[in-house]
């Protein structure tokens, strides 16, 4: 036996720490440690990336109609989707920000307003 082992205190934080992690790996009784990566790209939409390179070069405008473009080439929910996460984009910049790639808060909104009307044409 160990030393540490040997302790009455030390017995119990360990037995503590493996009985949560059992609990927190949701009972599996595989042994060890999972170690798991982020992966960021893999929860991109379909033309999620060139779409963030326009607006990463202010090009609000050809962002808001290259999305335009790819409404009938893809999923309507992924086209949703995509749509919602570029407006949101655009929506957490300020108004100086956006004039500087010649767009204003308005055209957003409208953008949004058109999601919405896309959204309830699905509905019925």
């Amino acid at each position: 036996m160990q030393h540490d082992e040997k302790d009455w205190i030390v017995r119990q934080v360990k037995a503590f720490g493996q009985g949560l992690g059992y609990l927190l790996s949701h009972g599996k009784s595989k042994a060890g440690t999972e170690i798991v990566f982020p992966q960021k790209d893999a929860s991109l939409l379909p033309h999620q990336k060139e779409l963030q390179i326009l607006t990463n070069q202010k090009k609000y405008s050809k962002a808001v109609v290259q999305l335009k473009i790819l409404r009938y080439s893809m999923e309507e929910e992924k086209y949703l989707e995509l749509g919602r996460w570029l407006y949101g984009t655009l929506l957490q910049l300020d108004e100086s920000q956006l004039q500087e790639g010649n767009y204003l808060k308005d055209f957003v909104a409208a953008g949004l307003k058109e999601l919405n009307q896309i959204e309830l044409e699905m509905a019925n």
